[in-house]
């Protein structure tokens, strides 16, 4: 029994990586709807409303362009989004974090954002 896992096959962490498929990029609207889905909990009714608008603005103005841009990335790489997180770029310094304290009223509102959020 104690010697089983000495004599199992051998596998890695990243061994069957190039069998998986490449990660799709959703749809703008999906994508949006999605995010609409996630602040209805903590927003008052006119606070998703205004939500609502700039969703809408963002997806009649910029979100196509940034849509495209999104989908040309994903062209040259397996993972689109890998890269955003793991190459430290979304927790450097000009990304900024919704965790930092002085965007908040007190520790106990960046706590709660960050434990919402993370």
């Amino acid at each position: 029994m104690e010697n089983q896992l000495a004599k199992s096959t051998e596998e890695r962490t990243f061994q069957y990586q190039d069998s998986l498929p490449s990660l799709p990029v959703p749809s703008l609207d999906e994508s949006l709807k999605k995010y609409l889905d996630a602040v209805k909990p903590f927003a008052n009714e006119e606070e998703y409303k205004q939500t609502e608008e700039i969703v809408e603005k963002f997806k009649n103005g910029i979100g196509e362009k940034l849509q495209q841009k999104l989908l040309e990335r994903a062209k040259g790489k397996r993972n689109w989004g890998a890269t955003v997180t793991l190459d430290g770029s979304f927790f450097s310094p000009q990304f900024g974090s919704f965790c930092n304290l002085e965007f908040f009223q007190n520790r106990e509102e960046a706590t709660r954002a960050c434990d919402i959020n993370l």
